[in-house]
């Protein structure tokens, strides 16, 4: 393996375990707020029952009108502040979820890519090690070469002395 890609792993491979990491946070927070959510809608359907009853509670009592119609005024005031409370929370819940869909859909990118990257790097060390064993074949090749023009030199060397001396 190449020193590049050595390095290029390097620095890929803390950044996708980041990310696997802050997903994981990420998965944990959208879970809680998963479960709020239920707790407030439970919440919602009490105070709905509650509404209810203390309506019937109302008619059925003895007390003079007025007095029940401040009563009833009271209990729709803290009903649609309870109402306004949770729209607000549901409303939170769902950008948390948007972003953290978002935060998903970076994260699954990111992974592809790394995917591709580690495919494409796989098919370069074919290549490198393909290119690497034409060198060596190359190489060799050179060398009985040289040795045979080497050779060759020194004959021809020996021969123009011998032919000198003569």
């Amino acid at each position: 393996m190449s020193k590049d890609v050595k390095e290029a792993l390097e620095v890929k491979v803390p950044a996708y375990a980041k990310q696997t990491e802050e997903f994981n946070e990420t998965q944990a927070e959208f879970d809680r707020l998963k479960k709020q959510v239920t707790g407030m809608k439970s919440q919602k359907a009490s105070l709905e029952d509650q509404v209810k009853r203390t309506k019937l509670a109302i008619e059925k009592a003895i007390k003079p009108q007025p007095e029940l119609n401040k009563e009833l005024k009271t209990h729709r005031e803290t009903f649609l502040a309870n109402m306004k409370s949770q729209l607000s929370e549901a409303a939170e819940l769902e950008r948390q979820v948007y972003v953290v869909g978002t935060k998903l859909q970076t994260i699954a990118d990111e992974n592809q890519r790394f995917t591709d990257s580690n495919v494409q790097m796989a098919a370069d060390l074919v290549t490198m090690k393909s290119d690497l064993v034409t060198c060596a074949e190359d190489i060799k090749k050179l060398r009985v070469e040289y040795d045979f023009l080497k050779a060759l030199l020194t004959r021809r060397g020996l021969t123009t002395r011998l032919w000198s001396n003569r």
